[in-house]
């Protein structure tokens, strides 16, 4: 079963995407943070195999999850889902190392297109190496 971690602190995207979840397959669990702490402590509890990341969090910034992610986690792939369109943080995420950014989907249709465009991207991958 594939592990999606979303971070958000959206009430609303986080329905959207526990739906769209729900519909694209039953082999994919959704889980979700609403701070940057509580992503990173999800992230050591968990082992997700995708996290689509929020830039604009109450704690701490996406930026700094993404940083920390990249360093202790660089084989867990990363969306920036965000409101920003601004190229500087287009850019910033890139240099990081993010697998994709996307703004965010507007309507229910488009939030489910998108998730499962990720649920074909964690089907084409190779399984991840598990160290222990």
């Amino acid at each position: 079963m594939s592990k999606i971690l979303l971070v958000e602190d959206s009430p609303g995207d986080m329905l959207l995407a526990r739906k769209a979840v729900k519909q694209l397959s039953s082999e994919v669990s959704l889980l979700i943070a609403a701070t940057g702490k509580d992503a990173l402590r999800q992230v050591e509890a968990y082992g997700p195999d995708l996290v689509l990341l929020d830039l604009n969090l109450p704690d701490i910034s996406g930026f700094e999850v993404l940083t920390y992610m990249q360093s202790q986690y660089p084989d867990i792939s990363v969306f920036v889902l965000s409101t920003s369109r601004n190229p500087k943080d287009i850019e910033r995420a890139s240099e990081l190392g993010v697998s994709g950014y996307q703004s965010k989907p507007r309507s229910y249709q488009d939030y489910a297109a998108f998730i499962a465009q990720l649920g074909e991207f964690l089907d084409s991958r190779p399984p991840r190496r598990v160290v222990g």
